[in-house]
């Protein structure tokens, strides 16, 4: 395993998350939701000369491709990186209680959540032990990681904090 050199000014992110904080006070967070939201797509490929379906790409959200490396299809062994991200619900408890009692107020609070979720899914991509990819998609993209092409899954996910107005 490598080691890395990482630096992170603190001060620069609570500056941040206090200005996040106070948007969301005034919306009245209380919920925190992190996966891929709808709408997001991969990027189309740039048309090459002589190729029949330019133009005719249909994007491919980024949604539905979790999904499917989720649960599964009749030529994609299921790789439930969601499922393994979600057995993290009790650490994600632990950050909310923690800062709560630091006095950390709610939003701000569940922006710590959010970022211990994505967190959480991103280490189920890279650390998953998952069924190896087959010879020929080794061959056509040069890795034999599952879940990982050219890094858009895993640099997709991304986290939400917002009002749950369901009464729940």
């Amino acid at each position: 395993m490598k080691e890395y050199d990482i630096s992170i000014d603190f001060k620069e992110v609570d500056e941040y998350l206090d200005r996040v904080e106070k948007q969301l006070e005034v919306k009245g967070a209380n919920c925190v939701i992190a996966g891929y939201f709808q709408g997001k797509t991969y990027p189309i490929p740039e048309s090459k000369e002589g190729n029949k379906n330019a133009g005719q790409v249909t994007p491919w959200e980024i949604a539905r491709n979790a999904w499917v490396h989720e649960k599964g299809t009749e030529h994609i062994p299921a790789r439930p990186f969601m499922t393994k991200a979600g057995e993290n619900y009790g650490k994600w408890q632990v950050v909310l209680e923690k800062s709560l009692e630091r006095g950390v107020k709610m939003p701000k609070a569940l922006l710590r959540v959010g970022e211990a979720m994505q967190r959480s899914i991103v280490d189920a991509i890279d650390f998953g032990d998952y069924v190896a990819n087959k010879p020929a998609t080794v061959k056509r993209k040069g890795s034999s990681k599952p879940l990982f092409d050219k890094g858009t899954l895993r640099n997709s996910v991304k986290y939400e904090v917002t009002k749950d107005d369901t009464g729940a």
